[in-house]
């Protein structure tokens, strides 16, 4: 997850600056699948909110969307990286 999702997010940030419809809705699919199987119910809802619109073939203000779900990962990856500091630490 910390490692393949900003690959995604770059992904979805790029299909999102050519208003590429299927490519926003490939790369939030992604997301959601990865975060829902995490846990991180924020991420995957917004991802999969993502997605639907991408099925439509329009998605309204994609960039700022992609930025807000960019926020919400960094929020999950911010706090599974203390866990993975502090179970190397026990």
């Amino acid at each position: 997850f910390l490692e393949r999702t900003p690959e995604v997010l770059a992904e979805l940030r790029d299909a999102a600056s050519r208003a590429d419809a299927d490519g926003i809705r490939r790369a939030a699919h992604t997301i959601k699948g990865t975060s829902a199987t995490l846990g991180a119910r924020k991420l995957a809802e917004a991802s999969a909110e993502i997605e639907s619109l991408g099925r439509t073939g329009s998605v309204p203000d994609a960039v700022n969307r992609v930025e807000a779900l960019e926020a919400s990962y960094r929020a999950v990856a911010s706090l599974l990286e203390a866990e993975r500091i502090e179970a190397h630490q026990e």
